[in-house]
């Protein structure tokens, strides 16, 4: 990941042809991989150069389904104003995995560098933020059958208080989700 941008997710400094250069990259990279048995999925980061809803699109509309499948992560398509449930509807068949990560929403108010709003604790353990996570979830095709990766960039508690949280989140919601 390339970090592009003082002020993360206002897709700042867009330029079309470094989108088109860096799609051809991802072009390249997802064919080696693919050579390799892999299958290659776009993963979306704010402060980097596919991080709004265009440059999602931009990526994914370029390169068929059978060259780059979708690597969301929940925190930075919500930290990018973008809503999750629509995007995972609309890209269902192409989805491999999925980062789950709870955002605080009041930590997003200003434009700030990524690393300040990061370490502000935009991103929180899943079940302590503002995101609606089960209704995500639930927007998941009923074949997915990829990872869900519980990811916490910079914990907001101890590393191990942290990791019980996020497991008694999944714990509390699975039976909903069956």
């Amino acid at each position: 990941m390339v970090r592009t941008a003082s002020a993360a997710a206002v897709g700042a400094d867009f330029r079309l042809d470094r989108l088109e250069g860096v799609t051809e990259m991802i072009a390249e990279c997802a064919s080696i991989l693919s050579s390799e048995g892999l299958r290659a999925g776009l993963h979306n980061h704010v402060s980097s150069w596919v991080e709004t809803e265009q440059e999602i699109d931009f990526v994914l509309g370029a390169l068929g389904d059978d060259v780059l499948g979708a690597s969301f992560d929940i925190g930075h398509l919500a930290w990018a104003g973008i809503d999750a449930v629509s995007m995972l509807r609309r890209h269902s068949d192409r989805i491999v995995d999925l980062h789950i990560k709870d955002v605080a929403a009041a930590s997003r108010a200003e434009p700030d560098s990524y690393d300040h709003t990061v370490d502000a604790g935009v991103f929180r353990e899943p079940g302590t933020g503002d995101l609606d996570l089960v209704a995500i979830l639930r927007a998941l095709p009923p074949e997915f059958d990829g990872w869900i990766v519980i990811e916490v960039d910079r914990p907001t508690m101890p590393p191990a208080e942290s990791a019980r949280v996020a497991h008694a989140w999944v714990e509390r919601i699975s039976p909903s989700l069956r």
